[in-house]
């Protein structure tokens, strides 16, 4: 048997939709440690926000934009990232974690965080 090309690329395409459907809410937080697969929400979240710009345009790759005004979220050390579906803090599906470089949040920053997520459906 083989799993055509057509249906490789369709079933690509369905996730993407999918997975774009539910990166709704970024979120930012100070925690550290490591986050790891198992995990379902940021270590000390402080600020959670909608995403400012989403795209699929590009087959396989999502690309998300969570922008941090100048008035939001200062005097906070941004150790850590995340993508949600719901927008209340520390609840709901976390569905990317991730840790950052410490960017000490100062009104003289606006911060933009940019994810890409790429997809593969491949036969094995």
């Amino acid at each position: 048997m083989v799993i055509t090309n057509s249906f490789l690329t369709n079933t690509r395409t369905d996730v993407v939709n999918f997975i774009d459907s539910k990166f709704l809410y970024g979120a930012v937080g100070s925690a550290s440690a490591t986050h790891v697969a198992s995990g379902t929400a940021l270590g000390f979240e402080f600020f959670r926000d909608s995403i400012d710009d989403s795209s699929s345009a590009t087959p396989g790759v999502i690309t998300t934009s969570l922008r941090i005004e100048s008035t939001e979220a200062n005097g906070n050390n941004i150790r850590e990232f995340g993508l949600f579906e719901t927008s209340a803090g520390s609840s709901g599906t976390a569905w990317i974690l991730s840790n950052l470089t410490t960017i000490t949040k100062t009104s003289d920053i606006q911060l933009f965080i940019d994810n890409t997520t790429t997809v593969q459906v491949i036969e094995v």
